[in-house]
C-alpha cells in the first residue's frame, strides 16, 4: 500500500515538475518576446522622434502594430 503511494507521489512530482519546466520555457520565451519588442519599439520612437511633424500619431501606431504581430509570427 505504501509503495503505491509514494508511487503515486513519483508520478505526480514528475507530472508537476514537467508542466513548471514547461512554464519556464513559455516565460523565457515571452521575456525575450518583451525584450526585442521594446529594443524595437525604441528604434522606432528614434526614428519617428524627428519626424513627429511629417508622421500622425496613428501611421507610428499601425507601425508598433505590425511589428508586433511580425514577432508574434517569429515566435
Amino acid at each position: 500500500y505504501k509503495k503505491v503511494i509514494k508511487k503515486g507521489k513519483l508520478i505526480v512530482i514528475e507530472k508537476n515538475l514537467k508542466d513548471f519546466e514547461k512554464y519556464r520555457k513559455e516565460l523565457r520565451k515571452n521575456i525575450r518576446y518583451n525584450e526585442e519588442y521594446k529594443r524595437q519599439t525604441a528604434e522606432l520612437e528614434k526614428k519617428y522622434i524627428g519626424n513627429l511633424s511629417n508622421r500622425s500619431f496613428i501611421t507610428i501606431a499601425k507601425d508598433l502594430k505590425c511589428l508586433k504581430e511580425s514577432l508574434i509570427e517569429e515566435l
